[in-house]
């Protein structure tokens, strides 16, 4: 767990990075948007969806960063506006709460490390 934190600290500690997503995610993400945090980690890209107004953010990694995830953003006081699926991404299927169908998230976040 250690590499893990680790690895997501380096991505949570480079304000440049940051700052970058930041403003994509808020030239993106619509009042109430639904989405799809896919490989999260530690789900930094996930808040930033949420403080920028999404409405509701499922949060999946196939990695023990998933607990960083969901603590971090329940301390936060996130926790109730997320779905932490510990699973592997192309194993999923979203179902919307209330629902029998499931949905397509309309948003997708992804970053790389190169």
């Amino acid at each position: 767990m250690s590499s893990i934190l680790d690895e997501h600290l380096g991505y949570v500690a480079d304000p440049v990075r940051l700052d970058r997503f930041r403003q994509a995610i808020a030239k993106t993400i619509q009042p109430g948007n639904r989405i799809a945090d896919v490989g999260c980690g530690s789900a930094i890209l996930g808040l930033l969806c949420l403080q920028a107004g999404a409405g509701h953010i499922d949060a999946i990694d196939s990695t023990a960063a998933i607990e960083i995830a969901r603590q971090s953003l329940t301390k936060a006081g996130w926790g109730e506006q997320v779905t932490f699926i510990h699973g592997k991404s192309f194993q999923m299927e979203l179902a919307q709460p209330g629902r029998r169908r499931h949905l397509r998230p309309r948003r997708l976040l992804a970053s790389t490390t190169d």
